[in-house]
């Protein structure tokens, strides 16, 4: 006997077209991502090395003019450097402290004295080279702190430099490429989504949808449809491979049917012979007797024939006995 399977009914999940869809565009929204991100840090990069290379070169023009005027304690001379610093629009605060830190110039006398504690500052006494970190002017304007060193005649340090820059119209740039990013961004999600999916739909489900269709037919007895084989990926494969098994599939029923046919005759021709055997009539007729015992005994070697035929038939397939 066939053994049979549990048919447990299933909720309707996403279609397999939907999933496709999906994934192919999660993987494009990834790469937009990366792209987008790599993007901005690039150009944030490309942003504080240019206010890098102008600052170096400020502060290579403020140690020249300083230093001298700070060697001499000419504290008017180095204030006036400070405000005309500051007078630049982009230069929010500039400053000056000593070797350890501590601030030694400043436009607010209470700050005098503070000792800075920052991040530039910590690598521009170790390395000795002018150093940045993004601060914070206000809540919502980013600056630069730029530190340089200050050397006398002879080389010797004098202190540092601290002067902020305004980065407010550099981050602006940044915010409204990004912006310009996302809408591209959601722009292309969404056309991928539409095409990638038109594309799978016309390329996978239709197929799949018309092998469905076949099945269908087939599990009612209808071997007439052959698929269009139109392409020869997987897919085409797949059809060609159907309609091989719709073929044997049909000549395999066709016989079994035929098969069938003469079962049924022969089992027709052996009541009726009975039958007659019974009959008074009949059992007084020696020969006719004889005769009908020969129908029954050749129509009972059809029905052993296509008892083995089917049984060849039935061994191509997996049968399993049920306990």
């Amino acid at each position: 006997m066939f053994k049979k399977g549990t048919n447990k009914k299933k909720k309707r999940g996403f279609s397999l077209t939907f999933k496709i869809s999906v994934t192919i565009t999660l993987l494009i929204t990834v790469l937009m991502i990366g792209m987008g991100t790599m993007t901005y840090r690039m150009n944030r990069n490309i942003l504080v090395q240019q206010e890098m290379q102008l600052s170096r070169s400020l502060a290579g023009l403020a140690e020249e003019a300083m230093a001298p005027v700070l060697q001499n304690g000419e504290e008017a001379g180095v204030m006036n450097w400070l405000r005309s610093m500051q007078e630049d629009s982009k230069i929010h605060q500039a400053y000056l402290t000593d070797t350890t830190g501590a601030i030694t110039y400043h436009e607010n006398e209470a700050s005098i004295g503070n000792r800075m504690q920052t991040r530039a500052l910590d690598s521009a006494m170790e390395t000795g080279l002018v150093q940045v970190q993004a601060v914070r002017i206000t809540d919502e304007q980013p600056g630069l702190l730029f530190v340089a060193p200050i050397h006398g005649e002879s080389r010797e340090l004098l202190g540092y430099l601290h002067f902020i820059n305004d980065f407010s119209a550099g981050q602006q740039f940044l915010d409204d490429t990004a912006y310009q990013w996302l809408r591209i961004f959601v722009a292309t999600v969404l056309v991928s989504l539409f095409l990638v999916r038109l594309i799978i739909v016309k390329s996978v489900g239709k197929p799949i949808k018309n092998l469905l269709v076949s099945a269908e037919r087939i599990s009612t007895g209808d071997f007439s449809e052959n698929l269009e084989i139109d392409t020869r990926d997987e897919l085409g494969q797949l059809k060609e491979g159907f309609n091989l098994m719709n073929q044997q599939l049909a000549v395999l029923f066709d016989s079994i049917n035929r098969s069938v046919i003469e079962l049924d005759y022969s089992s027709r021709m052996i009541v009726s012979r009975g039958e007659q055997l019974e009959t008074e009539e009949t059992v007084s007729n020696p020969e006719r007797r004889q005769e009908w015992i020969r129908d029954i005994h050749s129509n009972g070697k059809r029905l052993v024939r296509v008892t083995g035929k089917l049984q060849s038939f039935l061994q191509q397939f997996r049968i399993e006995e049920q306990a």
